[in-house]
């Protein structure tokens, strides 16, 4: 081999060896920046969650077996069919000459208002307008004819 091609290559290595020893340098290592410590806070009770539910009063239902006085004489209301706020049933006037009539009515469970009318037609046919207690165990008012008259008083009690 010849010296000029030893140099070269020699020139070669050593070229290279300088490159590469370069690129295995250790590199810097950049320092781990911390993170700012944050507190832990408890998080806040969610307020738009529904609150729970308070306990509902029952429906107020009329239906049922009603007694009391109507005009001082025994007064019995059976009310047999109901729906929200409306029921049919029957009344029976027990006088020396009793006489029972379907009676067909409505009711407001809010303001407590109760009214109902005679459906049997006939000269005792009438109107009924009254109030239902808080507990929705009892009903008063008046009894007035279609005909005319003085109303009467009435008042019933669930049984």
């Amino acid at each position: 081999m010849n010296t000029r091609t030893l140099i070269s290559r020699v020139s070669f290595l050593f070229v290279l060896s300088v490159f590469v020893l370069a690129g295995c340098q250790p590199k810097k290592e950049e320092p781990v920046k911390e993170q700012p410590k944050t507190e832990q806070v408890a998080p806040k009770p969610d307020t738009t969650q529904a609150k729970p539910a308070e306990p509902v009063a029952p429906a107020l239902s009329l239906k049922g077996k009603w007694s009391g006085k109507l005009a001082g004489y025994g007064f019995v209301m059976n009310i047999t069919e109901e729906t929200t706020g409306a029921f049919t049933g029957k009344v029976t006037n027990q006088t020396a000459r009793p006489t029972t009539k379907q009676v067909s009515g409505k009711f407001d469970a809010t303001t407590k208002k109760f009214t109902m009318s005679d459906t049997s037609g006939g000269a005792e046919e009438g109107n009924y307008e009254g109030t239902i207690s808080e507990d929705g165990k009892s009903i008063s008012g008046t009894f007035t004819l279609k005909s005319g008259g003085n109303p009467m008083k009435f008042s019933v009690k669930l049984k």
